[in-house]
């Protein structure tokens, strides 16, 4: 009798927006401020709804044998196969300046990944364009892309 292995990831990483304190102040801040007597519910309910989706925001990057998976809850999933990257290396890039910030960014074909801080794996596609995956632990990812070309 055979029995069925799990298929465990060579890389897993989750990014959450309730990560960054700024974002989570900024949603104490509206409720707070704005529930004082006087002022109205609703936008103490608008602080909260902006926590909720916080909440929810997160950016998990898996690495299997024979894919990246990029998911940005609850917008967006992309697997790109390991066929279809040519080459890929760690980068430090500049958020405002390279991509207008964080978060699911587009420039032309290419795509960015992010969630915060200022590194990432930088991946060329065999068709030519380029996708940034932010991480906080960039070697780690690259060194899980390294693996599937042995795998």
């Amino acid at each position: 009798m055979t029995s069925a292995v799990p298929n465990h990831p060579l890389f897993l990483e989750r990014q959450s927006a309730l990560d960054q304190p700024i974002a989570i102040g900024t949603g104490v801040f509206l409720i707070v401020v704005f529930a004082l007597p006087g002022l109205s519910w609703l936008v103490a309910i608008v602080g909260v709804g902006y926590l909720a989706f916080l909440w929810s925001l997160m950016l998990v990057t898996t690495v299997e044998a024979d894919h990246l998976d990029i998911r940005f809850r609850p917008f967006v999933r992309r697997r790109i196969g390991r066929s279809e990257i040519a080459e890929f290396e760690v980068a430090t890039y500049r958020p405002l300046r390279e991509w207008g910030g964080w978060g699911i960014r587009m420039r032309g074909a290419d795509r960015a990944y992010t969630m915060s801080g200022d590194r990432a794996v930088q991946l060329k596609l065999t068709n030519g364009n380029s996708v940034l995956v932010g991480s906080h632990c960039p070697e780690l990812l690259h060194d899980a892309l390294t693996k599937t070309q042995t795998v």
